[in-house]
């Protein structure tokens, strides 16, 4: 079983080799870089063991079971989107109300800065209604006000996701009073399809409408039918209250942000010969490529703002007792600087290439085995690896469940029965 110094080892490796300040651009070969990033979900995986768990949280049997499957080597169904979704189903059955708040639009705002005894770190809510007319007269009075100084607001629903039913009037002066008040109509009303994928707790939520100041867009709208524009929002991903990295909502593949800021850029072939393929609806409302000011401007903000970044994420999730959070971080905006857009829980659609969704979900579910006393891990050759598809080096640590040893390496296997083969043809040859 690993003991500290073996972790620490761990640590001292990650800070050598995936080294540099918060914002700085790296291109590592993918497996160097795969490396890195398994290293930084190791230490998630071994936070999980003392990890102080709020009830709701605990996994059930069903969720146990799925963990003991995603960690056997030969699965390949183990992606976190499958993770997640199984988790969605599970909802309806465990229906926790204390996970609520968390698809809440509003009580999130209050929770988090409940949780880390400190102002919003959202952005703030200038208005909030439901369908009723008192609050809903009030919403329309504070638009109007907003208008009236053309401050550039955002309508959405207190009760959506999948960023369904978003308005942004960056210059309210300019836009007919019918048009604003319709878009918190249709905020208050709305309902998509796929919100019914959802999890139980987003089918509790009241519905409303709500109304912020809008952040500066750092994605300009395209020429395309279904374009938008956006701004930088960065989701952040924490597992057992420690980051594991994060992607750019507009871009998710190009890059990753691993824990200590750096920024990892993807060969686009690596990722094709990954299996990789390209997202054609965020290709059709942001664009194919990365536009360099976008990357220009995250890196600022990372060399500027990740370490509160960082702490604030992974605070929260520690407060709130929460196995898994992702934290979207809106960048860039001089005025109101790195702020909550939202918070999410069991979220799919990660979009994140496959190689490092599989090693979310296995991190995810050993970190929940090792906690139940049900994984041990162990820096050792002769053990199957943690993570699927290993790469060619001599050390990597393995998982080992109830007692029971894996066998060797799978790539080591792989080249025995080559070796064999080779000489079985020589054989027959002579």
């Amino acid at each position: 079983m690993a003991d500290d110094v073996q972790v620490r080892s761990v640590w001292c490796s990650h800070v050598a080799n995936f080294s540099g300040a918060p914002g700085t651009l790296v291109q590592l070969p993918y497996e160097e870089a795969v490396q890195h990033i398994e290293e930084d979900l190791l230490l998630a995986i071994y936070a999980a063991k003392c990890y102080k768990l709020q009830d709701a949280c605990e996994p059930t049997p069903e969720l146990l079971e799925l963990c003991h499957q995603v960690s056997q080597p030969e699965c390949r169904d183990d992606t976190w989107d499958a993770m997640m979704y199984h988790r969605i189903g599970q909802s309806w059955k465990t229906r926790r109300a204390e996970l609520i708040w968390l698809d809440d639009k509003v009580a999130q705002v209050h929770r988090t800065a409940e949780l880390l005894d400190c102002e919003p770190l959202h952005l703030p809510l200038l208005a909030h209604a439901a369908d009723d007319p008192v609050g809903l007269e009030k919403m329309k009075q504070t638009l109007l006000e907003c208008a009236r100084e053309n401050q550039p607001v955002v309508i959405k629903p207190r009760h959506g996701a999948n960023s369904c039913f978003i308005f942004f009037w960056p210059s309210p002066e300019e836009t007919k009073q019918e048009e604003l008040f319709q878009s918190i109509e249709a905020a208050l009303v709305g309902e998509d399809r796929s919100w019914e994928k959802e999890c139980w707790q987003l089918s509790q939520v009241p519905r409303g409408a709500v109304l912020q100041p809008m952040y500066s867009i750092a994605v300009d709208r395209q020429t395309g039918p279904r374009s938008r524009a956006a701004p930088m929002e960065l989701k952040v991903q924490v597992l057992f209250g420690r980051l594991v990295g994060a992607t750019l909502n507009t871009h998710p593949q190009p890059l990753w942000v691993a824990w200590n800021g750096v920024i990892q850029m993807w060969d686009s072939q690596d990722l094709v010969a990954r299996g990789q393929v390209r997202c054609k609806s965020l290709d059709r409302c942001y664009g194919r490529s990365l536009p360099p000011q976008l990357l220009v401007g995250l890196q600022e903000a990372l060399a500027s703002s990740w370490f509160f970044i960082r702490d604030a994420s992974e605070r929260l999730c520690q407060a709130a007792g929460l196995d898994e959070l992702r934290v979207d971080w809106l960048l860039g905006d001089a005025k109101w600087g790195p702020r909550i857009g939202e918070l999410t829980y069991m979220g799919a659609g990660s979009r994140v290439t496959p190689p490092l969704a599989m090693r979310l979900a296995r991190a995810f579910a050993a970190g929940h085995l090792l906690r139940k006393g049900q994984m041990h891990l162990e820096e050792m050759s002769a053990a199957e690896p943690l993570w699927p598809l290993a790469a060619e080096r001599g050390k990597k640590v393995a998982g080992t469940k109830d007692g029971a040893r894996y066998t060797v390496f799978r790539h080591i296997l792989l080249k025995l029965k080559k070796l064999l083969k080779y000489v079985e043809i020589c054989w027959n040859e002579f």
